[in-house]
């Protein structure tokens, strides 16, 4: 058996009714499982059925990932819409190691994704994690590049380019 074939199966009997259309996805990792894949090779016993919005998003993020490997991490929360992203790009951050009040350069910055329900029509919400010292992002709060207008370019890899050049300046 296919995993394409249990997905039309799960499709048929739940989500058709919300007209929406669905990826299986590891349990662990937030992975979508290829279609093609066979259900004999399943290394998990769970999998968790999600609207396929979110391989969508995946395929993006991991596009961007691909331009600056070194650059870029991610992680999918299992059975959520929500993906923590990190950036390895230099940015400011207050310094308070010092005795004298100061900043310094971080190179290491997180945030949290939230995909709504409604992307890639609606933009995806960015919640910075990580201390920063920039006057269009604050940490713990919503955070957007200055300038960028998601309906006149939705795209995560967009987004992204975006969120690394606000960050180096």
């Amino acid at each position: 058996t296919k995993v394409g074939e249990l997905i039309r199966m799960l499709e048929d009997r739940s989500v058709a009714a919300a007209g929406g259309t669905i990826d299986l996805i590891e349990q662990s990792s937030g992975r979508p499982l290829d279609p093609d894949s066979s259900v004999d090779q399943l290394a998990e016993p769970a999998l968790v059925a999600t609207e396929r919005f979110l391989s969508y998003a995946l395929r993006q993020i991991e596009a961007f990932k691909t331009q600056y490997p070194s650059r870029v991490g991610f992680h999918a929360v299992p059975g959520s819409p929500i993906v923590r992203i990190e950036l390895r790009f230099p940015g400011l951050v207050e310094d308070s190691t010092s005795d004298r009040p100061g900043l310094r350069l971080q190179g290491r910055h997180e945030f949290l994704m939230v995909l709504p329900r409604a992307f890639p029509e609606a933009p995806p919400r960015i919640i910075w994690l990580t201390p920063i010292f920039h006057p269009n992002i604050v940490q713990d709060r919503d955070a957007w590049p200055p300038g960028f207008v998601w309906a006149e370019q939705p795209s995560l890899v967009a987004l992204l380019g975006g969120l690394a050049e606000t960050l180096v300046g």
